[in-house]
């Protein structure tokens, strides 16, 4: 008859309240919903990024740079390399949208 638990078997102490429900890996559901803003985001940036290219850069670029920014400052784990991605290419946009509209002649801005 055993009166206490096993060591392995048992809890180390009181589980707080923030890593109650959380997964082997630490990410809880809260980490999942962020990944996949971040995501959308990036997402959203090359979108961007690519419709600066055709027109206008001075307006556009700069914001899918800082929504790209946003995306790789919340992403951790499995959306690191398409939010790294997004920032590159949002910043080649604008390079490459800044040189097509000063040798074509059209407006920057």
């Amino acid at each position: 008859m055993r009166l206490a638990p096993d060591a392995a078997t048992a809890p180390a102490g009181p589980v707080s309240p923030a890593r109650a429900g959380t997964t082997r890996r630490g990410t809880g559901m809260r980490g999942r919903q962020v990944e996949s803003v971040a995501g959308y985001l990036a997402a959203l940036a090359i979108f961007v990024g690519a419709i600066a290219v055709v027109y206008r850069p001075v307006r556009i670029a700069p914001f899918a740079i800082v929504i790209a920014l946003l995306a790789a400052a919340m992403a951790t784990g499995r959306s690191t390399r398409i939010t790294q991605f997004a920032v590159a290419f949002a910043a080649v946009c604008w390079f490459a949208g800044m040189t097509a509209a000063v040798i074509t002649g059209n407006p920057l801005w």
